[in-house]
Formats: C-alpha cells, sequence, structure tokens
C-alpha cells in the first residue's frame, strides 16, 4: 500500500513529497522484514542550493552513496540543519533570503565539527577567503568536477569519523 502524506510547514515542492510505504507487519515473518527497521546506513548530506538545475546535478552525483536533503535558501538550510542533522553541507553561496555565508556562520555557532564544502560560481580568490573565513572546510567551483566533489565529501567524512579536528 503507498501513501503520500504532506508535513505541516515545510514548502514543499514537486519534489519533495514523500512516499511512505506501508506495512503489514503481522503478515511477515520478523526476520524478512527486520532490513526494513534499521536505519539508513548512508551519511546524509544537506544541500543548500536555491538553481534547481545545479541541485538536480548535485543529486545525480551523490545519490547513489549519500542520502540527500535539499534546502532552497540559507533559513531552510539552517532549519533542516537542526531538524535533520547531516554528516555534511554542501552550500551555495547565493542564494535568496538568506545567503550560503550568513547560513554557515549561524550553524557554525551549533556546530563547529559539521564538514561544509561551498559549491559556488565565485572564484576570485576574495571570495573563497570570505567563505573560508565563514566557516567553510573546504570550496568547489561551479561547474562542478564529479572526481574533486566526491573524494572532498570522502575526504572529510572521514577526517570527521575519526575526529579530528578540520578547523
Amino acid at each position: 500500500m503507498k501513501s503520500k502524506i504532506k508535513i505541516n510547514n515545510w514548502q514543499l515542492n514537486k519534489w519533495d513529497i514523500i512516499n511512505v510505504h506501508l506495512l503489514n507487519v503481522q503478515n511477515y515473518n520478523m526476520n524478512s522484514v527486520k532490513h526494513l527497521m534499521e536505519p539508513e546506513k548512508r551519511p546524509i548530506i544537506l544541500i543548500a542550493e536555491d538553481d534547481e538545475s545545479n541541485y538536480l546535478l548535485l543529486f545525480a552525483l551523490l545519490k547513489r552513496d549519500y542520502q540527500i536533503i535539499h534546502a532552497h535558501d540559507g533559513i531552510e538550510a539552517i532549519q533542516l540543519f537542526k531538524n535533520f542533522p547531516p554528516d555534511a553541507i554542501l552550500m551555495d553561496i547565493k542564494m535568496p533570503h538568506m545567503d550560503g555565508l550568513t547560513a554557515m556562520q549561524a550553524i557554525r555557532e551549533i556546530d563547529q565539527d559539521i564538514p561544509i564544502i561551498v559549491v559556488s560560481a565565485y572564484a576570485f580568490e576574495q571570495d573563497k577567503q570570505t567563505a573560508y573565513s565563514c566557516g567553510c572546510n573546504a570550496y568547489i567551483m561551479k561547474p562542478v568536477d564529479a572526481k574533486k566533489l566526491t573524494s572532498t565529501i570522502s575526504l572529510l567524512l572521514s577526517i570527521k569519523e575519526h575526529h579530528i579536528s578540520i578547523h
């Protein structure tokens, strides 16, 4: 049985409809559905990106290895960070309502250790330095190099997992 649910207070668009599969567990041997009750093992990546095509590219590159959460602006990124703590964040700089730099600073007030990777079209050295001063751990320019992105995420998650300071 498939059902769709809407979560109050979220701005949902066509990409955010949540499909839920409901099972009548009484009709199954518990061993056959045990895997359905275990938490997902893939790390969670919060992607803060307002441009749908940029988000879809990042999603396509990462969906196999990571669970993805999408924020459309800095305000939503902070809310999702608080409600669904990710293992790492990909942050665009130029977004509506609140830019990525301001969102990074707010997230850093809550968590000093979350890996934050800026993914931005801003190419000047000053832009990179500003992003690092606001709390990012890595800076990747658009258009995104897939190998650089995935290796950077893997490296930062490995460092976080081994409790090594990345500041």
